[in-house]
């Protein structure tokens, strides 16, 4: 008869401290590389973020500032960041229309008819006009503006216009 201790026989069934250690730490590397791929795509998400609405706000003003500069009749006044010009109402009227920066920062792209001003984009850090011909506007508009990491995020658009109701 053989004679067996309890000790060599005991079934393994418990893990041992060096098993649990390599789990924590492999479990631990997973978690940091988890996370630091979630932080990396929120990071990238939320500057693409204030890329695009900077972007979209900036189209949008060029967009109404080309379409009233089309219809112009007359430019009345330009310098550098401030056009002024006349445009033909449907009741053949004429309206002056100013597009100047300002704000308490100077960064606000601000349009005037008459007495009342109407922001129409922010974060504006340069606005140039410049009368090409009698009838051609160039525009030249950037924006920047930082993201909450502190990077800039920064468009350019430009767009050339040509005055359909130019009086002669």
């Amino acid at each position: 008869m053989k004679h067996t201790s309890k000790n060599t026989i005991r079934s393994k069934t418990a893990w041992t401290l060096i098993e649990l250690l390599v789990a924590m730490v492999v479990f631990s590397i997973l978690s940091i590389a988890l996370f630091m791929t979630y932080k990396v795509g929120v990071d990238v998400w939320q500057r693409r973020s204030v890329y695009a609405t900077i972007q979209a706000d900036a189209r949008r003003a060029m967009e109404r500032m080309s379409r009233e500069i089309h219809q112009a009749g007359d430019i009345v006044a330009f310098s550098g960041s401030t056009l002024s010009f006349n445009i033909l109402k449907p009741d053949n009227s004429w309206v002056s229309i100013r597009y100047y920066l300002g704000g308490t920062d100077g960064r606000t792209l601000l349009r005037q008819e008459g007495g009342n001003v109407e922001v129409l984009a922010n974060n504006i850090s340069q606005l140039t006009f410049n009368q090409v011909s009698q009838r051609v506007v160039d525009i030249d508009m950037r924006v920047e503006k930082n993201d909450l990491l502190g990077q800039r995020a920064r468009v350019q658009i430009e767009s050339q216009v040509n005055m359909r109701n130019k009086r002669v």
